[in-house]
């Protein structure tokens, strides 16, 4: 396998072989632009050359020049190729700040030197220094916006994430613009970089080509994402290998989001020091702060080079001064950051003891303004986690569960800030209940800790939620928090799965399912607070799954918890709450012209399961249309969109028979729609009433719904079978990260029904699968939770069937459901 070096030279002694043979006229340059000018060539990289000529070529030369070209694709090279005359290159540059880089990192190859010469030395004196600094600036932030600035994904791209391989050739460019070199050695005898710069810089390139390589070369092709199943090999050429704690590709990823993290700390400090050197102000205007820090211009900066080794705890106060002064501050000058990374580097240790320490933290998180932005950049200095050594511990570990995205550091800073938005009134339109409620919370610092300790524990073994109790209680305690303060802050640590957990599995809408939720979470207080670190924290795991459903059910269950709450006695019984339920349906039917006399044998039919099941919503969705229902109508089959959740409600109501369930929920995987919700009812009578919510994987127009309607009244009809249409396709995550199916049945509260709780990988048609074994052995779905969280399936139901009378058949039918998962 040849390195980037030999594999450039290779194509050099092609090049030259193939020019010299039909261009061999020393008229033109034959010139090496972009990454193969720096004489670095990645395997299936571009070759890009540019033939330079002195005027523009007449049609022999033309023809010379197109055999050549040809003759490169013969040989099978891949050639990006240009013919410029040097005006014409500076023309084009002036226009297109990529063309003027591509060509500033140039080489000869063959032909004439006097002109290639001459091209480098008149684009060297007409490039606009400032103007290609500052687009290179401005192209390195919109690239990182593209990935959401973070690297910290968990299949990041090689080269263009913060970081990557593009942000240190963003440096090579600028630094060759302003004529201080092409190489990092170069860069150090000029002192833009120091020693240590030097080393850590030019270690971390090495790394980064040595993957970016190795994942070329393993592909067959050009590829920069840094996938699960390339992670594995490429582990394997590092020479890492799988042990008890962790696997070899854990091991490369955690090397590499540290040395990302390492090269955006570099790429800050040495383009500000070339920015400096080139374009710095003769009459820079210095303010005082105090006796530690000044701020010159826009950047924050200390007043003396050894401040922090003498007084570890200003490593704190600097981005607690940075915070105060985020209106009048950029970003910190060069020597302060080189002397924050030189005192993380050697690890000044901090005693949380010392109260000038504690003081500053709390003051940081206390503080309205940029509180995330002040977390992330004492991350990215390394700081945060040498404050708190177990946020350390977490900072580029990956997360093996199919629905973070993102490493565990990542996803606490990511929640932090989501719960930052709630508090900043222009942003209100997200999210406005959470809004509404961050308004009046009355100290959100005690979220901001929570989101902070809510992962901390991840990757040590054991419930990380328990053993983040620990840290989180110690640091309360040490940061002198009110008993109350602390006593909240281990709470929603400990339980900030319970409400997605509950929203997304059980059945909550019934009394006492919800009466137990209600009993853990013991106040309206604690529920605001763990529905405010709720949303944040689902939002912060992956766009794949926090969804407009998810939202729904959070917020149901807060509203039902605090109507309970807000209620003098809580305990009602059930028939006076289901007496309250029907009164108020009756209430809105009324005032909608609907007769109580007009559907009264229809509720005669249905019993207190059928009104505990269905919300009052739905209950009136399903009278209306049951109002003029005849025999003749049956199936009658009704659809809607739910404009709040933009998802598709479906109401069914058929004569019941054995496999009707999961004869649905072929129909739904056959249109391919996805179901995450379903209630099902048998009445007394014979008669199914059930009620499917959907989610569209493909937008559906209105003009559609009928065409559902009319489709499934025909597959209940025919009784219509739909088979599983080939085997899916596995991602490269559940290929990589396979999960461990798990089915456990488990009796209900009442020992009349049974939960059947499923996690594992997630699957086109999953739910009916599922749901035709269950008929085979004549089980009943009565609700289904269908939660999808990215490639993961987490789905709950309540069943029923007399299978559930033999231990012995329980087990069997647990052994066939894992066969099919």
């Amino acid at each position: 396998m040849l390195n980037m070096r030999e594999l450039s030279d290779y194509t050099d002694k092609v090049l030259i072989q193939i020019w010299n043979a039909i261009l061999p006229s020393q008229l033109y340059s034959l010139i090496a632009v972009g990454g193969y000018g720096r004489g670095t060539l990645h395997p299936f990289s571009d070759i890009d050359i540019l033939i330079l000529s002195p005027e523009a070529p007449e049609d022999k030369q033309v023809s010379s020049i197109e055999h050549f070209i040809r003759a490169l694709w013969d040989v099978g090279l891949e050639v990006g190729h240009s013919v410029r005359t040097v005006a014409e290159c500076l023309e084009e540059g002036n226009a297109d700040i990529t063309v003027l880089t591509t060509v500033l990192e140039s080489r000869p190859l063959s032909g004439s030197q006097i002109l290639y010469d001459n091209f480098h030395s008149t684009l060297l004196k007409n490039i606009d220094i400032h103007h290609f600094i500052s687009e290179k600036r401005r192209e390195q932030k919109y690239r990182h916006n593209r990935a959401k600035d973070t690297a910290f994904s968990l299949e990041p791209n090689v080269k263009d994430c913060p970081g990557g391989l593009r942000d240190l050739q963003t440096i090579i460019w600028i630094a060759k613009c302003c004529s201080f070199g092409a190489t990092w050695s170069e860069l150090f005898s000029q002192g833009i970089i120091t020693k240590k710069e030097f080393v850590q810089i030019s270690r971390h390139q090495r790394f980064l080509d040595r993957i970016r390589i190795n994942l070329h070369y393993h592909a067959g092709r050009r590829t920069d994402r840094l996938t699960f199943d390339y992670q594995t090999f490429i582990a394997e050429k590092f020479g890492l290998k799988d042990d008890p704690a962790k696997r070899a590709s854990e091991k490369l990823m955690k090397r590499f989001y540290r040395a990302v993290r390492s090269v955006q700390l570099l790429n800050k400090i040495i383009i500000q020091n070339l920015t400096e050197r080139v374009l710095s102000s003769k009459t820079a205007i210095k303010h005082s702060i105090d006796s530690n820090f000044q701020i010159t211009d826009d950047l924050l900066e200390i007043k003396s080079p050894d401040l922090f080794r003498k007084k570890p705890e200003l490593l704190l106060e600097i981005f607690r001064t940075w915070q105060k002064n985020h209106h009048r501050v950029n970003e910190l000058s060069v020597e302060t950051m080189r002397a924050i990374w030189h005192a993380s580097s050697i690890k000044i240790s901090f005693s949380r003891q010392k109260i000038e320490f504690r003081k500053v933290f709390i003051d940081i998180i206390r503080d309205e303004r940029i509180v995330t932005h002040t977390l992330r950049r004492m991350n990215e200095h390394g700081i945060l986690g040498l404050y708190i050594p177990s946020f350390g511990k977490v900072v580029g570990q990956m997360q093996h569960d199919l629905f973070h995205v993102y490493t565990v550091d990542e996803h606490i800073l990511i929640v932090i800030r989501n719960l930052r938005r709630f508090a900043i009134p222009q942003m209100a339109h997200e999210f406005p209940l959470c809004s509404e409620l961050m308004s009046s919370f009355a100290k959100p610092e005690l979220l901001y800790l929570s989101a902070l300790f809510h992962d901390i524990a991840k990757g040590r073994g054991g419930d990380h939620s328990e053993l983040g109790t620990i840290d989180a209680k110690r640091f309360c305690i040490a940061h002198n928090l009110e008993a109350e303060d602390t006593s909240l802050v281990v709470w929603l640590v400990k339980n900030h799965l319970l409400m997605s957990s509950f929203s997304q599995k059980e059945d909550f809408e019934n009394e006492i399912i919800l009466q137990i939720f209600i009993e853990k979470v013991k106040n309206e207080y604690r529920l605001t607070a763990l529905y405010l670190l709720t949303v944040a924290d689902i939002r912060g795991t992956s766009d794949k799954v926090w969804n407009s459903w998810k939202a729904k059910l959070l917020e149901n269950l807060f509203h039902l918890t605090r109507g309970q709450f807000a209620k003098k006695d809580k305990r009602q019984s059930s028939q006076i709450v289901m007496t309250d339920k029907k009164k108020n349906i009756i209430n809105h039917l009324a005032g909608h012209g609907v007769n109580y006399i007009s559907y009264k044998m229809i509720w005669d039919k249905l019993d207190f399961t059928y009104f505990s099941r269905f919300d009052q919503s739905e209950i009136i969705w399903h009278t209306k249309n049951l109002l003029n229902c005849n025999e003749d109508a049956i199936p009658l089959i009704k659809v809607k969109v739910d404009q709040d959740t933009d998802g598709i409600d479906v109401f069914i109501y058929a004569h019941d028979k054995k496999e009707l369930f999961s004869k649905i929920c072929g129909f739904f995987y056959h249109i391919n729609l996805e179901i995450v919700g379903a209630k099902v009812y048998t009445s007394n009578s014979g008669y199914a009433l059930d009620s499917f919510k959907l989610l569209q994987l493909e937008e559906i127009p209105n003009s559609k719904i009928e065409d559902i309607e009319i489709a499934l009244r025909d597959s209940i009809l025919k009784n219509k079978d739909y088979p599983l249409t080939g085997r899916s396709r596995i991602s490269s995550q559940q290929k990589y990260l396979p999960i461990i199916p798990k089915v456990e049945f488990r009796p209900d509260e009442n020992g009349s029904h049974h939960y059947l709780d499923i996690i594992s990988s997630d699957k086109p048609g999953l739910l009916y699968k599922i749901a035709t074994v269950l008929a085979t052995k004549n089980v009943t779905i009565q609700t289904a939770k269908i939660n999808t969280l990215g490639h993961r399936a987490e789905d709950s139901f309540l069943v029923k069937g007399d299978v559930f009378g033999d231990l012995k058949n329980i087990a069997q039918l647990e052994s066939e459901i894992l066969d099919l998962l």
